[in-house]
């Protein structure tokens, strides 16, 4: 299989203007993978991230001297695999990019179904030096499956955890 995602990008760079309050930045790019099953409860794939992915951020309502500027992301290239079996799944995956900045990504699955069209699933992994928690809802919307989740990290540089959600749909 492959695949092509569009993303659309929000940041907030936290209370650093003159009145406290956060420098927002938004952008968009793209995620293109290609997907293999080789033999049973194996997968493997490969992704491109971030082509042409950039985020803009404005700071003139903010500073009399602030401007407009973007940020191009660097291109990252992933390589792994993951096994499943029953209601557990691991996986594995290195990541390098444009900067030469190999990271190592490991995790663990555990999911349920809770009726026909909706499962929960909780999530722990290791992401480069980072650990992980997370917990996910996947459900039919608009018949389509739509998939929400919440991830919060254990910073091992920044001074403050960071907290990601996002939600999906499957065609």
């Amino acid at each position: 299989g492959a695949g092509i995602a569009a993303k659309v990008v929000y940041e907030t760079f936290g209370k650093i203007a003159d009145d406290d309050t956060p420098v927002n930045g938004n952008g968009f790019g793209l995620d293109a993978g290609v997907f293999a099953k080789p033999i049973d409860h194996l997968s493997l794939g490969a992704q491109l991230k971030d082509l042409n992915t950039k985020t803009t951020w404005n700071s003139s309502n903010y500073w009399s001297q602030g401007t407009s500027k973007a940020d191009q992301w660097p291109l990252q290239y992933r390589i792994g695999a993951a096994y499943d079996y029953k209601w557990l799944l691991g996986a594995l995956d290195i990541e390098n990019s444009e900067e030469g900045e190999a990271k190592l990504h490991v995790g663990a699955e555990g999911k349920t179904a809770i009726s026909d069209k909706q499962s929960v699933a909780g999530r722990v992994g290791l992401d480069d030096e980072n650990l992980n928690f997370g917990v996910g809802l996947e459900f039919a919307f608009w018949k389509v499956l739509s998939k929400v989740d919440f991830t919060y990290t254990l910073e091992s540089v920044a001074p403050d955890d960071a907290v990601s959600v996002s939600w999906g749909v499957e065609f």
